[in-house]
């Protein structure tokens, strides 16, 4: 069998690059309206949309208890809309919490991160969950449904909606931060148009009486997995993203905090939504084969061909000459990101190898050891941070010394997902 068979069957390919299509337009638009980004917002404003988006982050990761992930797995289309509405259910509960939570320390969560900026937006974070775990769950809905073209179609809107409203509550002067009003349209926009898809197309009864209590019950309890160990292991990752944006804000304030935050977004999104796009896809090809061997070796081998050839031209153009090019394309005052993005390139690129083909260990029931790596992974991010601050007080060094430690825990995670497509 030729190595890229299993890829030519059942149309991998065209199904990668209906996703690597949409999600390269989705990109083009931000990146697009970036340099007039950096110049009619501030670097104080990019730090209030880095806060918002890790606390969105934090909170989303947990609004569907991950229940989404296991819609793809249930053989009747039955069982897979009751794990949907316990995804929705659980979402609206989690909206709830946050809303409180939000309202009755939002100026302590504002001093905490040393930005009273942030007291305006904190109450957006429960509306944007509330649509991202909606729209979590209907994407993956329609990817047991293999309709790629509108899972792509979702993310296209979402970019424009997000990027439109940016640039025009910029340029018009609108007294609201713009770039989380455009984050918060883009999302509810890309949750709309895949409520619309589903309801058109007639994939699932969408009124939540239809389904019983004690299906919900027992599809919830048959995949308790995802909560028990699967949501768990994306919290530990997500505490670590906002630990240290903390650690920046309460050491170096707000300015390197937005240059941070710039810096991942710039480098870390366009390439997330190429990785995620392949991972869907991964995801439902390994689910298929499901078992070990050669089959699932060689699907692994390929992935992780396609990431390499898309990310090593990209990270190593950004690791020679990141500076230059982010002082030349957004403006004097962003030079210091492109030192960022030149330090953080190694890391990100490793990330991107590895978050795609992850799932390999969730199909394979391997949650508790990806939690534990998990755990280490992570560490080791919050150890280089903590040693570049309190050793050397240097963001770049403290960098630096995560890229060195990711670079090292990567080799090892990769090496893992190697022996478990063999079954070792």
């Amino acid at each position: 069998m030729k190595i890229k068979e299993i890829f030519l069957k059942g149309g991998v390919i065209n199904n990668i690059l209906t996703l690597f299509t949409g999600s390269t337009i989705a990109q083009a638009v931000p990146i697009m309206v970036s340099p007039i980004l950096t110049r009619i917002f501030s670097v104080e404003e990019f730090a209030v949309l880095t806060v918002f988006t890790v606390l969105c982050s934090l909170v989303g990761v947990i609004a569907t208890a991950r229940y989404e992930i296991a819609i793809t797995l249930p053989q009747k289309d039955e069982d897979a809309a009751h794990l949907m509405h316990v995804s929705v259910t659980i979402t609206l509960i989690v909206t709830a919490i946050s809303f409180i939570i939000f309202y009755l320390f939002g100026a302590r969560i504002s001093l905490l991160f040393s930005n009273n900026d942030l007291t305006g937006v904190l109450l957006l974070v429960p509306v944007f969950v509330f649509f991202y775990g909606i729209g979590q769950a209907f994407n993956y809905w329609l990817l047991r449904d293999k309709r790629f073209r509108s899972i792509a179609g979702g993310r296209i809107f979402q970019s424009f909606s997000n990027s439109g409203v940016a640039l025009s509550s910029g340029l018009f002067k609108m007294p609201f931060n713009g770039l989380v009003a455009g984050n918060l349209t883009g999302q509810i926009a890309a949750t709309g148009f895949l409520f619309y898809l589903t309801k058109k197309q007639s994939l699932i009864r969408l009124n939540p009486f239809y389904y019983s209590r004690s299906g919900m019950r027992e599809q919830a309890a048959k995949y308790s997995v995802f909560p028990k160990i699967n949501s768990i292991q994306s919290l530990i990752d997500t505490f670590q993203s906002t630990g240290v944006v903390f650690l920046f804000s309460s050491f170096f304030g707000s300015i390197v905090v937005g240059l941070y935050g710039f810096t991942i977004k710039i480098l870390q999104a366009p390439l997330s939504l190429l990785g995620n796009s392949i991972a869907l896809v991964f995801y439902k090809e390994a689910a298929t084969i499901a078992t070990p061997g050669p089959r699932l070796r060689k699907l692994l081998r390929n992935t992780l061909l396609t990431l390499a050839g898309i990310a090593a031209p990209i990270f190593t153009i950004i690791f020679i000459w990141g500076p230059e090019i982010f002082e030349f394309v957004f403006g004097d005052k962003w030079y210091q990101a492109g030192i960022y993005a030149a330090a953080i390139s190694p890391w990100l690129f490793a990330n991107f190898l590895a978050a795609p083909v992850a799932q390999i260990a969730m199909i394979l029931n391997k949650q508790l050891p990806m939690l534990l790596f998990s755990l280490i992974g992570n560490s080791l991010i919050v150890a280089g941070i903590l040693i570049g601050i309190l050793v050397y007080d240097d963001v770049e060094t403290a960098l630096y010394l995560v890229s060195g430690g990711q670079l090292v825990y990567y080799s090892v995670l990769l090496r893992y997902y190697w022996k478990l497509s063999l079954g070792k």
